[in-house]
């Protein structure tokens, strides 16, 4: 913070001084002491994990007001994530008399999605009382896992005449693949912080370009399998289209329009 008499006040935080705020994806850091002949304050983030950090810093008069996150989208996320337990609930139960493996991929798919609306939406904040560091490294993991898991479903799920045993193989190593690329990027580990959040969303590209292909060619040879999973996931992928490009800073969006993904 820096004075009209040319005084500047400095303070450095740590992640750990990071406060994580209930409504939305947001965090809260102290500023110095102001006064009345403050006049500029400037911030410094050092290597920040993901480009939308950058982009979406704002000063606050306090974090007690919710912005474009009001309770009722809370309570309407609250209430999504109600929801995916009943998928969760119905794997399970037809699991256990079924025994078919890919119902176990689907109730992994719907928990890393479950996990990652409650860690990228603050509603974890609330409900678990998870840390601003919890959010930073659960959220991107969730999708990751939930990636992962989907393609691991369609190579179980989609019919046998559908895929050739080399396209179905090769669904198995992309989910493989999210979880030895991206999902270790996630973990932010301090050896692979320099790379960022940048890596983490281009190295999902490979894993998403082959499931979407395989369900395309699943869809070309009249698979009602592949056809329902591709009219589902064409608005996710159209929603991770756009959250690599922030995600690797091609533009940036107002926070509104991470509501509206959800």
């Amino acid at each position: 913070a820096i004075d009209a008499t040319g005084r500047a006040r400095r303070e450095e935080h740590t992640f750990a001084d990071i406060e994580a705020l209930e409504a939305g994806a947001r965090m809260a850091a102290p500023l110095p002491a102001m006064s009345a002949t403050t006049r500029s304050v400037i911030l410094e983030i050092d290597r920040p994990w993901n480009a939308r950090t950058v982009a979406g810093a704002q000063l606050d008069e306090g974090h007690d007001q919710v912005g474009v996150w009001d309770y009722p989208a809370m309570i309407l996320l609250a209430m999504l994530a109600g929801l995916l337990c009943a998928p969760l609930i119905f794997d399970i139960a037809f699991y256990s008399a079924l025994r078919e493996r890919f119902l176990l991929w689907h109730a992994a798919t719907t928990t890393g999605f479950l996990a990652y609306i409650l860690t990228a939406t603050g509603l974890g904040v609330t409900l678990l009382g998870l840390s601003a560091w919890h959010e930073a490294v659960l959220s991107p993991l969730a999708m990751g896992l939930a990636v992962a898991a989907a393609a691991f479903f369609a190579a179980s799920f989609l019919e046998a005449e559908t895929l050739s045993p080399r396209m179905r193989r090769l669904l198995r190593v992309a989910g493989w693949w999210v979880l030895a690329v991206p999902c270790v990027f996630a973990l932010q580990l301090p050896w692979l912080r320099d790379l960022g959040g940048r890596a983490y969303h281009l190295s999902l590209q490979p894993a998403i370009i082959v499931f979407l292909l395989t369900l395309i060619l699943g869809a070309r040879r009249d698979s009602r399998a592949a056809k329902f999973q591709l009219v589902a996931w064409t608005p996710l992928f159209l929603c991770g289209i756009d959250r690599l490009f922030r995600g690797i800073g091609l533009y940036a969006l107002p926070p509104s329009a991470d509501q509206a993904i959800f």
